[in-house]
């Protein structure tokens, strides 16, 4: 049985269900709606981070000039300047551009040798997304991901940094 109510009825966000038969009963409630809007204002907190680009050579590299096939390095700097401690349980989450190819240098022969994953607990590479988590000693900089220009895009600000001590 589907039960639509209106927002009226479920005003002050309480709900009632009474089973008056023998059997037992599932309830499944679903809401849809519009999400509220984050009017939280953008907060430092002591901790900085800028992405650069480089080629697989090391050297900086303009990303509005990169040709489809082109190998890149992001090298995503967070510092932590929080009164000289550290900082556990950092989550940083970088997302590309459509079009760009996130590559696993752990499986890549060529690239194990520059692959260092003692610099973070743990690393998630999704489709267009890396997750890096990792504890973030007063003033360090981490982490390393390598990326390949599949098309030409326009980027946009894509990485978020938070954690438990943020």
């Amino acid at each position: 049985m589907k039960v639509d109510l209106t927002p009226n009825q479920l005003s002050g966000n309480k709900f009632a269900f009474i089973n008056t038969g023998e059997r037992t009963v599932f309830v499944q409630i679903t809401t849809i709606g519009q999400p509220i809007e984050d009017k939280l204002p953008a907060a430092q907190e002591g901790i900085s981070m800028q992405t650069t680009y480089l080629s697989r050579e090391g050297n900086q590299i303009d990303v509005s000039r990169l040709t489809q096939g082109t190998d890149i390095i992001a090298k995503v700097t967070v510092r932590n300047a929080t009164w000289k401690r550290g900082l556990q349980d950092v989550a940083l989450t970088h997302v590309f551009p459509s079009g760009w190819e996130i590559l696993n240098d752990r499986m890549l022969t060529a690239g194990a040798e520059n692959y260092n994953s003692s610099q973070f607990d743990y690393q998630d590479l999704r489709d267009d997304r890396v997750l890096t988590y990792f504890n973030l000693s007063y003033n360090e900089t981490k982490p390393l991901c390598s990326v390949e220009c599949c098309i030409p895009w326009e980027i946009l600000p894509s990485c978020n940094v938070c954690g438990s001590d943020v």
